[in-house]
């Protein structure tokens, strides 16, 4: 009997678009998706294709028609204005309900072609979402804007994070849509420890909206990543030795 990637009841699934049918429609005729991957350095994937449809057969009616369908319905007028490239004053309950989203998007495409792999979120995180509807724990949230030739674009990357003493478990992922574009950053460091090393300044094109919320934010920031900064953009969190 299936279970709902969600709530954890067992009975009948759905399928649940990682991408909505509304933001799919968005993309131009002649515009390409590309959806990225990695698992442990070990496999590399790259997807392009002329058609957004990326589900998963794994959410059941309740959560499909309750609780993840206020949440599209809430986030769609304002990832609208930000897919459209128009400015938008984002509230805090604005940052946090797209803070969510992103997170509960990220949750469902852990599970595209998901047999190969062990998800990095855990089916107690994913309850805990979707009951508390904030960002799991250790996740940061980050907006940023988009100037390329990718109407959507998606990558992930497992990561593991380390110092002289001690290391942990971490999970980017970076998802392009029209001209925004969303990271989550997920860790599993004690709580309060933010010492993890970055790849790069990114901040003239970014900005955080979790866990560290202002109280009103103005999208878009003053510059924005083309195909390449988005790229670096995406792999910032993977480190080199000797980078900082």
């Amino acid at each position: 009997m299936a279970t709902c990637i969600f709530c954890q009841a067992d009975g009948p699934v759905t399928r649940e678009h990682a991408i909505p049918q509304w933001m799919a429609a968005l993309k131009p005729e002649n515009a390409r998706v590309l959806v990225e991957g990695e698992h442990r350095g070990l496999r590399r994937w790259e997807f392009i294709s002329d058609k957004v449809d990326l589900a998963v057969k794994g959410v059941c009616p309740t959560c499909n028609s309750g609780w993840m369908s206020d949440l599209e319905n809430g986030c769609k007028p304002l990832l609208s204005e930000l897919i459209s490239g128009r400015e938008v004053k984002l509230s805090r309950d604005d940052q946090r309900m797209l803070c969510v989203w992103a997170t509960k998007t990220v949750m469902v495409m852990e599970f595209v072609g998901a047999s190969t792999r062990t998800p990095y979120f855990s089916a107690e995180e994913r309850k805990r979402l979707m009951s508390a509807l904030a960002p799991a724990n250790g996740t940061v949230v980050f907006l940023a804007g988009y100037v390329g030739r990718h109407a959507f674009w998606g990558t992930e990357h497992p990561l593991v994070f380390k110092d002289d003493r001690d290391q942990f478990p971490g999970y980017s992922a970076t998802m392009g849509f029209g001209s925004v574009v969303i990271q989550t950053l997920s860790h599993r460091a004690p709580p309060g420890n933010r010492w993890f090393k970055v790849a790069g300044n990114f901040d003239p094109a970014s900005m955080e909206i979790w866990p560290r919320q202002a109280e009103s934010i103005v999208w878009p920031p003053d510059e924005v990543f083309d195909d390449e900064g988005l790229r670096a953009f995406a792999k910032r969190w993977i480190v080199t030795e000797g980078e900082a």
